[in-house]
């Protein structure tokens, strides 16, 4: 396998439809009203090849209608961000944690002291390189972006000129062409528009195979290649340049690849021979957003159109002749002119309308419409889950966010894709950096989606202590799920030199609770 040959279509033919499908989504999510505007008003071709735009006309898009006389006063909802962002949220608001694991144990399963030491050592460099790329605010952006265009992609990246360490970044479904084999991700290719002239398009392919990673710069128009071009006449390459005598090959020590691609959700109904990923918003789920603005903009003009107003005689708004007499200076939008005649003493010379304003029918349909909508993606409601109520048990919860949980459950599936990279973080790290640490497996463990409240810990330990079934270290790990062993320890410890040895001891988080002191790592 190898880059596309010159004058190749690109994206690739094959992909046209997903490609299109993803531009689309991408206005949603954006939520520009210009950019849906001329998205369904066909001045925006969402194909990367067909001039004919693929926005079917049989549906009437409410953003496709347009009265070039009348000024246009469309209202939007970000409905598509809320989604991606609930999505982003659910997944990983409390960020996940990767965790070393042993690999070498004697016949009873158990690991020894040495290998443990090798294994803390790892967690510590691999918590070290996760934190200082920010890894949790990369997955975040990933898995909203993720949910609107349908999969997201990451690559390990490093400059030795300038890096002490390796990074991963994230990049959006819609700049990336990933391979299968059987299912399973054999090659995988980054790219991006280094310049726009005229019709002349200067792309930058990144194309990551086992074992390698290969760069090109190709000269063409939208939609095809063109011709590959050096990659030293662009200076965005130099650094490239610099690495692989202009080859544009840089052999990896590690044989796996140094990029993966997560999908958002499998199949794809659209394409089910697809293992890319599909996107929350499927084409019926657009539909209900493009309800969603036009109920919204209808209740606006309702309000606009329902302002009192003052019908007045034209008469009254003449003036300033002869004995200069009669002038109305109100507001102008307050009134509207009617032709009347002064001897017409039969009509009132000003008369004042209130239209009604349909503010529940609409609200009503409002929430219909954004509900079957966050449904029809997979998620649970707030008014479902009971938002801004009190305190929920974790059963509760799990039962009123069930599908929510489901959808969190299946795209976390996907992410564990992630554990595999994170490993040949460590290799590279090893390999490149000569970090001294042994790249080991990772595993990915998800924080609770229910989150449990201050309250309910404390009561859970105050049970636990009262029967004098756990250890103080088991009592300070339920109070502080977050902490890493290392603090778990430090807590005990200070909790024992607090205490003193033969005092009357304090268990954590049992204010008032005074039994005898025991050794430190006796159950109480």
């Amino acid at each position: 396998m190898a880059l596309p040959a010159d004058n190749s279509s690109f994206p690739p033919a094959e992909q046209t439809d997903r490609y299109s499908r993803m531009a689309t989504n991408s206005i949603w999510y954006g939520g520009d009203p210009a950019r849906l505007t001329s998205l369904y008003g066909g001045d925006i071709n969402v194909s990367h090849r067909s001039q004919k735009n693929i926005i079917s006309r049989v549906f009437d898009w409410f953003w496709g209608q347009s009265d070039p006389t009348q000024l246009d006063d469309k209202v939007h909802l970000p409905v598509a961000q809320d989604i991606a962002q609930m999505s982003a949220e659910l997944l990983f608001a409390e960020s996940p944690r990767f965790v070393v694991q042993p690999i070498i144990f004697d016949d009873d399963g158990n690991v020894s002291d040495e290998h443990r030491l090798v294994v803390e050592r790892t967690q510590r460099r691999l918590d070290d390189l996760l934190a200082s790329m920010d890894f949790e605010s990369t997955l975040l952006s990933a898995a909203e972006t993720s949910a609107a265009i349908g999969n997201v992609g990451f690559r390990i990246g490093y400059d030795t000129q300038g890096m002490t360490k390796p990074v991963i970044s994230r990049i959006d479904g819609d700049a990336i062409v990933p391979e299968y084999r059987f299912g399973q991700l054999v090659a995988l290719t980054f790219w991006e528009v280094l310049e726009t002239n005229g019709e002349t398009i200067i792309y930058h392919l990144e194309r990551h195979e086992i074992g390698q990673v290969e760069h090109a710069v190709y000269k063409g128009v939208r939609g095809n290649l063109g011709t590959r071009i050096p990659l030293n006449t662009r200076p965005e390459m130099r650094g490239i340049v610099e690495t692989t005598n202009n080859t544009g090959i840089i052999f990896t020590s590690v044989g796996r690849m140094n990029a993966v691609s997560v999908p958002n959700m499998l199949p794809d109904p659209l394409d089910r021979k697809s293992n890319s990923g599909r996107s929350d918003f499927s084409p019926g789920v657009l539909t209900q957003f493009d309800a969603v603005d036009k109920t919204i903009t209808s209740l606006m003009r309702d309000i606009k159109d329902g302002r009192s107003r003052l019908l007045i005689a034209d008469y009254m708004l003449s003036g300033k002749g002869l004995g200069e007499g009669v002038e109305f200076d109100g507001d102008q939008h307050m009134f509207t002119r009617l032709k009347r005649q002064p001897p017409d003493m039969s009509e009132p010379p000003i008369d004042q309308v209130q239209f009604k304003i349909r503010v529940d029918e609409h609200l009503k349909t409002l929430d219909y419409l954004i509900n079957r909508a966050v449904k029809s993606c997979g998620y649970n409601t707030d008014t479902e889950i009971g938002e801004g109520g009190g305190d929920m048990t974790a059963t509760e919860y799990a039962g009123r966010a069930k599908k929510s949980l489901a959808t969190r459950s299946k795209k976390l599936r996907y992410f564990g894709a992630l554990e595999a990279l994170i490993e040949t973080l460590l290799h590279v790290d090893a390999d490149v950096f000569n970090s001294g640490v042994t790249p080991l497996p990772v595993k990915m463990e998800a924080a609770s989606a229910m989150q449990v409240s201050e309250k309910m810990l404390a009561d859970t330990v105050e049970v636990m202590s009262r029967s004098k079934a756990a250890s103080r270290e088991v009592l300070v790990r339920t109070l502080h799920p977050e902490w890493s062993q290392d603090m778990v320890d430090e807590e005990v410890d200070t909790l024992l030199e607090e205490s003193g040895v033969g005092d009357p001891e304090i268990v954590p988080g049992v204010a008032g609770d005074v039994l005898p002191a025991t050794d430190a790592r006796d159950d109480v």
